[in-house]
C-alpha cells in the first residue's frame, strides 16, 4: 500500500457532505486520530519520516487552537 492509503484522500469528502455535518460526539467536536506505520527497512523509510515530519509541522500551524 502506499501512503496515501494512510490517509483520507480529500476526493472522498464531498461538498455536500463537509458543508454541514459537524464531526460531533456527546455534543463536543471529536478527534480523529491517524496511525501510520512502516517497515524501517524500507527504501522510502527517509522520505516517509521527512512526510510524517512535514505534516506534523502543517498541523502545529493550522487551526491556531
Amino acid at each position: 500500500m502506499g501512503v496515501g492509503a494512510a490517509l483520507l484522500p480529500q476526493s472522498e469528502i464531498t461538498r455536500e457532505h463537509g458543508s454541514y455535518r459537524p464531526l460531533v460526539g456527546a455534543g463536543a467536536p471529536v478527534e480523529i486520530a491517524y496511525e501510520a506505520v512502516w517497515d524501517n527497512d524500507t527504501p522510502l523509510a527517509a522520505d516517509l519520516e521527512d512526510f510524517v515530519a512535514a505534516l506534523t509541522r502543517h498541523v502545529g500551524e493550522g487551526s491556531g487552537n
